[in-house]
C-alpha cells in the first residue's frame, strides 16, 4: 500500500507547491493589480476569496471555512485507500492505476494549497480571470488541479465500466461499494 501512497503524496506536494508559488507571484503586484495577458480573454486579477467556491458563502465564519476543507484531506485519503484496496483485490499483478493516483493527488494538492491560504491569508488567493465567452469567476491553480482531478476521476469511472463491458466481467466495485460492505 505504501508503494501506492508515495506517488499520491508526491503529486499532492508538487501540486500544492506550484499553486502556492503562483499565488505568491501574482498576488503582490503594483496598485493596479489587473494585468491583461490576452486582451479580451484572460487577465490576472488578484483578490482574496473569503467564500467557498466563486465567493459563495463569504459571510460564513472563518472557522467553518477552514474546518470544511480540512475534512477534505482525510476524505480524499480514505477514498484513495479504499480504491487501492479494491484495485489490489481485482488486480493481483500490483500494477498501479495512475489515473486514480493522479486524480486524487491533484485534488489533494489543490485542497492543501487552498487550506494554506485560508489559514494564513484568511481567504483563498485567486488571480486568474477568464472572460472571453463566459465571464468566469476569478480562480487559482489549486482550483484547476481540483477540477482536473475530478475530471480524471470521472474518466476513470467510465474506463472501468468500459473495461467490464469489453471483458464481460462485472464492473469493478467503487470505493462507496467497498465502504458499504466493510461497515
Amino acid at each position: 500500500m505504501v508503494k501506492r501512497l508515495v506517488p499520491l503524496l508526491l503529486i499532492a506536494i508538487v501540486s500544492a507547491v506550484i499553486d502556492l508559488i503562483t499565488k505568491g507571484l501574482f498576488n503582490y503586484t503594483p496598485p493596479d493589480p489587473k494585468t491583461s495577458l490576452i486582451p479580451g480573454v484572460l487577465e490576472m486579477n488578484p483578490q482574496i476569496n473569503t467564500g467557498i467556491i466563486w465567493g459563495l458563502f463569504s459571510d460564513t465564519s472563518v472557522v467553518l471555512l477552514v474546518i470544511i476543507p480540512l475534512l477534505a484531506i482525510p476524505m480524499i485519503i480514505t477514498v484513495f485507500l479504499l480504491t487501492q484496496r479494491n484495485e489490489i483485490k481485482n488486480n493481483p499483478s500490483g500494477k498501479l492505476d495512475w489515473l486514480i493516483i493522479s486524480a486524487l493527488g491533484l485534488i489533494l494538492g489543490g485542497a492543501i494549497g487552498n487550506i494554506y491560504d485560508r489559514i494564513f491569508h484568511h481567504g483563498v488567493r485567486d488571480f486568474i480571470h477568464y472572460y472571453y465567452i463566459i465571464d468566469w469567476p476569478t480562480f487559482n491553480i489549486a482550483d484547476v488541479y481540483i477540477t482536473a482531478g475530478a475530471v480524471l476521476m470521472i474518466i476513470s469511472l467510465f474506463r472501468k465500466e468500459k473495461e467490464s463491458i469489453i471483458t464481460d466481467k462485472p464492473p469493478v466495485e467503487s470505493a462507496v461499494d467497498v465502504a458499504e460492505k466493510t461497515s
